[in-house]
């Protein structure tokens, strides 16, 4: 099965492309977030279709559209299955051939491949290795285990929940399952109905014949169970008995045809080849040599059948004369028609004219260009003088306005200013305020001055406020320490006592009176100014006022200048209206000259005579296209008399019957004898070499098949076919051998081997088996008859329950046994999946684990460069172990992630190649290597290439491959315009 075309109609980003693949390696490359997901989604979507979450999630945001075509070739049949989102409700539809088909045929065609299989054993990404990682040592070993099993980690998901559904109903020695707090709770229930039935004797004599009756229904439940299982046993023997007896049968008759085997590989295939050879090239001869003969008898019945020996002319002289014939006649029929249609013309133009004028009438009106240049002065003289005058009539009114407004407007501005002597007086109060704004500047200078020179003193008072207490305290303490130091009494001690006692006094004294200067200094400079500055609002006023009237004297300087214009302009309008006038009676003096020459002028509009020029224009070319076709025909005519009466005496017959059709057919005729006589010549030639390429080309045939007769020492072909007869029963035998083994397993798994190695005697078997049924029908009724009897009873006991307490407790025992029932009935579907899981596993076990664990070893191996040599399966702890080239062991949990990943991408690998002989589709990968390093990740290439020598690979990849594998089948870049 390869996919040669995918059509993405809308899928995810993809709108409207179509993606070709070829048989083998397909690469397709393109950067991250291109689409390459999409397109392996698009595929199982196609096939196996996808949930209402994942449809949303690629449905295409440019028409919200979902759907496109899969090309498939499939054993020289083209499929084409489609699946649109909005088409068949969203179900896949499937074309072979052209021809719609079924859904059976398309699961057919996939071989029982479903979605789940799909994406675990053939369709393989990253991710996969991404999911494993983030798992626990514990389950690692047992995601690797069951992948081996079943190609996917799913059936750890599928344990987990089994194990966990039936712990959490029912445990044996549990207490907090639901099963066993219900059964408890029941338990306690019947305790509470014993007591209270202990009262009632009737009531609990009926209770036991019903528990005396429920034993033996048991009872015969239990014989039923052991005689349906030996039954089963039977059946199944008995379903598989001629499967079991072919089997023994044909392991017999195989026993005694071994010399069989010995046949030539593909002898009867290459024997059957040879054969169709020579009876192919016997029946190519036998054909050729028929058509020899044919050639022959159609030769001569030609030559008989021509009459070119009676001609006066050559074929080629009378072809001429009837090819010039039809010429003619088409030209003279060209003629007619061209005449009709003129006509129609003419008279569709003169219609238009409303002129009724014979052709001869129209040739006599004189036409020329200056009438033509005339008329279209006229017409378009007049538009334009009536359009000037109108637009000077205009002009002149809009201008009048303008002047009156104008005029209006320059006698209200003037009203609105102030006279010359109020400007003046204002100009005089703005300098007088201006003057006294300078005054203020220098006022404010002397001001800055002062209040630095403040600053500067309050610097020096500050200073002596300090150096005032610490420069008398410094000499004071220094006049202590030297009398309690160095005083001693002598002259020099009294004197420095009495320098630093009058120091100190001293500088005290000083340092008192400069603080009071530089205090006084600085009352003096903080005096209040006695000419502070006044605010001038009058001055922004002023201003205003003046900037006023200069706007509106500029206003009025401007409204006389626009008056101005204005009265010139109008001076300009009445000289143009005087111009106008003029050429307005200029023009009527044309007019009146044309209509004089052509009087049906004055029918027509100034406008419309261009468009009058122009048809009569055209009517007159008609007429004369008209007179000039009559002439040609004329000769035409002519012409086409004398050619018949040539005609007629190149084949010798009468001018009177002559016809240029039936010469026509004669031609044609004549033409083909000689054709066919040519064909016949060369076909001769033809044949007779095709005949000996057919007995040079066989030669070696025969020699190939003497060689295969000897190969299998026989003699002749009759010989070698009963050989090849007892090979081909030998291989049916074998598969139908196989097959029964197969059929056989699937009914007793690994107990084939015993059951058909014994000898059964059948027909005891079958009778034995006819009598366990009849016992289990007898104990059936026996039992549904104690079923009755029980009922009944319980009824009884129910008469006696109504209306009391044991009702109530009877009643909630009721509804608690059918809750115990359902979590019983839960817990047996679980316990059932479970057994049906572990067997499914075994039988897997048994076909095809054990070349799945051999080429899976295989490829670890290679992948390892040989580091791990064994891979085996622990069904105990259902996980994995390798050996190294050690020798050791390792548990699967011990690996790195890396070599664990390679154990993975091994597992896949042996998973697809063992299963794809049932169910070849292609094997999909997407970027699984890109946390290989480079070495492995050529490695892998190279096992990609040697598995798409059987199967088609497809492999998407954001890097670039060239460096790890060799040129690829083909190789797509992915882009989106």
């Amino acid at each position: 099965m390869i996919i040669k075309k995918l059509e993405l109609t809308s899928f995810g980003r993809w709108n409207r492309e179509t993606i070709n693949f070829s048989e083998g390696l397909n690469v397709l490359h393109g950067p991250n977030e291109i689409g390459k997901s999409s397109i392996r989604m698009f595929i199982t979507y196609i096939l196996f279709g996808l949930n209402a979450q994942e449809r949303e999630r690629y449905t295409s945001n440019i028409d919200g559209q979902l759907g496109g075509k899969i090309h498939i070739s499939d054993s020289n049949q083209e499929w084409v299955i489609e699946r649109y989102a909005h088409r068949y409700r969203g179900h896949r539809v499937g074309y072979l051939d052209g021809q719609k088909v079924d859904d059976e045929d398309i699961k057919q065609l996939l071989n029982g491949v479903d979605r789940f299989l799909f994406e675990s054993i053939f369709s393989f990404q990253d991710r996969d290795l991404h999911a494993i990682r983030h798992k626990n040592p514990d389950d690692v070993g047992k995601v690797l285990f069951n992948l081996g099993l079943t190609g996917s980690d799913r059936i750890v998901n599928l344990e987990n929940k089994l194990n966990k559904k039936v712990e959490d109903l029912y445990k044996k020695r549990g207490k907090k399952p639901l099963l066993n707090a219900k059964l408890s709770e029941l338990k306690q229930l019947n305790e509470e109905i014993q007591q209270a039935s202990e009262k009632e004797w009737a009531h609990q004599k009926l209770n036991e014949e019903v528990q005396q009756l429920e034993s033996q229904v048991t009872e015969l439940e239990r014989k039923e169970r052991a005689l349906s299982k030996e039954l089963s046993h039977h059946q199944s023997l008995l379903q598989t008995k001629s499967a079991i007896v072919n089997y023994q049968l044909l392991n017999n008759e195989m026993k005694e045809m071994q010399q069989a085997k010995e046949f030539p590989e593909d002898g009867l295939k290459n024997f059957q080849h040879l054969k169709e050879k020579k009876l192919g090239f016997q029946e190519k001869k036998n054909v050729t040599q028929s058509k020899l003969e044919q050639l022959r008898k159609e030769q001569n019945e030609l030559q008989s059948e021509s009459r070119q020996a009676d001609f006066d002319s050559s074929l080629g002289e009378i072809e001429e004369m009837i090819d010039e014939s039809t010429r003619l006649s088409n030209k003279y029929d060209e003629l007619e028609k061209e005449i009709r249609n003129k006509e129609v013309e003419f008279t569709q133009v003169s219609d238009d004219l409303d002129l009724d004028l014979s052709v001869n009438e129209v040739l006599d009106i004189n036409l020329s260009i200056y009438t033509e240049e005339t008329w279209k002065r006229i017409s378009t003289e007049n538009h334009q003088v009536k359009n000037e005058k109108e637009k000077i009539n205009n002009k002149k009114e809009a201008k009048q306005d303008d002047l009156r407004k104008l005029t209006l407007e320059k006698e209200n501005l003037s009203q609105q200013m102030m006279d010359t002597e109020q400007v003046d007086m204002l100009h005089s109060k703005e300098q007088e305020i201006k003057d006294r704004k300078a005054a203020r500047s220098i006022e404010e200078q002397y001001q800055q001055s002062i209040r630095e020179r403040e600053q500067s003193l309050e610097s020096f008072e500050r200073l002596f406020s300090i150096l005032k207490p610490v420069v008398p305290a410094v000499l004071f303490f220094s006049l202590i320490g030297f009398i309690f130091i160095g005083f001693s009494p002598t002259v020099l001690s009294y004197a420095i006592v009495t320098v630093l006692l009058s120091a100190t006094i001293g500088s005290y004294i000083f340092f008192h009176k400069q603080q009071q200067k530089l205090r006084r200094d600085l009352q003096q400079e903080n005096k209040p100014n006695e000419n502070p500055s006044e605010e001038s609002d009058d001055l922004d006023e002023i201003t205003e006022q003046l900037k006023q009237q200069a706007s509106k004297q500029r206003q009025l300087e401007e409204m006389e200048l626009k008056i101005k214009y204005l009265e010139a302009d109008l001076r300009d309008v009445e000289q143009d209206e005087a111009y106008i006038s003029n050429q307005e009676d200029e023009l009527q003096e044309s007019i009146n000259n044309e209509k004089s020459k052509y009087p049906f002028l004055l029918q027509y509009e100034f406008y419309q005579w261009p468009s009058v020029f122009e048809k009569l224009n055209q009517l007159k070319q008609i007429a004369k296209a008209i007179t000039a076709y009559e002439k040609q025909r004329t000769e035409v005519e002519e012409s086409m008399k004398k050619l018949e009466a040539n005609g007629a005496h190149a084949i010798n017959q009468n001018h009177e019957i002559f016809s240029w059709a039936e010469t026509k057919k004669l031609l044609d005729f004549e033409k083909s004898i000689n054709d066919r006589l040519k064909d016949l010549a060369n076909w001769f030639k033809q044949l007779n070499s095709e005949l000996n390429e057919i007995e040079a080309a066989y030669e070696p045939y025969e020699k190939e098949l003497q060689q295969l007769l000897g190969k299998a020492g026989v003699e002749d072909e009759v010989s070698f076919e009963a050989l090849a007869e007892q090979h081909e029963a030998f291989l049916k035998k074998n598969q139908q051998l196989n097959d029964a083994y197969h059929y056989v397993y699937e009914v007793f798994g690994q107990k084939t081997d015993e059951i058909i190695s014994q000898d059964y005697n059948w027909h005891l078997l079958e009778e034995k088996t006819g009598e366990m049924k009849s016992q289990s029908q007898s104990w059936l009724n026996e039992r549904e008859e104690l079923q009755q009897l029980k009922s009944d009873k319980k009824a009884e006991v129910k008469q006696l329950e109504e209306g009391g307490r044991l009702s109530d407790l009877i009643h909630k025992q009721s509804m608690l046994e059918e809750e115990v029932k359902q979590l019983a009935d839960e817990w047996a579907v679980a316990k059932t999946a479970q057994g049906l899981l572990e067997d499914t596993k075994s039988r897997y076990q048994n076909v095809y684990l054990p070349g799945m664990i051999e080429r899976s070893t295989q490829l670890f191996r290679d992948i390892t460069n040989g580091k791990y040599l064994d891979i085996q399966f622990s069904y105990e702890e259902e996980s994995l172990f390798v050996q190294d080239r050690e020798n050791d062991w390792y548990h699967v949990q011990q690996l790195s992630e890396g070599t664990a990943d390679q154990l993975y991408v091994s597992l896949r690998f042996a998973m697809n190649e063992t299963l794809n002989h049932d169910s070849p589709v292609p094997f999909i990968l997407d970027d699984a290597f890109v946390h290989f390093d480079a070495e492995r990740k050529a490695l892998m290439m190279r096992l990609l290439e040697q598995q798409a020598n059987k199967q088609q690979v497809l492999y998407f990849t954001c890097h670039d491959v060239s460096d790890h594998a060799q040129q690829p089948n083909h190789t797509i870049a992915l882009s989106l315009n």
